[in-house]
């Protein structure tokens, strides 16, 4: 199955201690969320969480910036269902 769908990225302005710091709509469905970390290196990234009852298991990805303007890379992996 492909799932190929247009996704906005939105800041939550008031993030709380352990709330997401953005979440992802498609249209008005929100289908993830996210929240800024820092790497053991000292580097930010943010940690992603997307679901969707579509998908077979939710998908957990990580977004790094590149160093150039406006380009991020994306490194993600999918749960295990049992």
């Amino acid at each position: 199955m492909r799932l190929n769908t247009k996704a906005k990225f939105v800041p939550l302005e008031a993030a709380g201690n352990s709330g997401p710091d953005f979440v992802f709509f498609a249209g008005f469905v929100e289908i993830g969320a996210a929240w800024k970390k820092t790497s053991q290196e000292g580097r930010p990234y943010i940690s992603v969480k997307l679901d969707d009852p579509s998908l077979a298991a939710s998908i957990y990805a990580s977004l790094h910036g590149d160093g150039a303007a406006g380009e991020f890379s994306l490194i993600w992996a999918r749960s295990q269902v049992k």
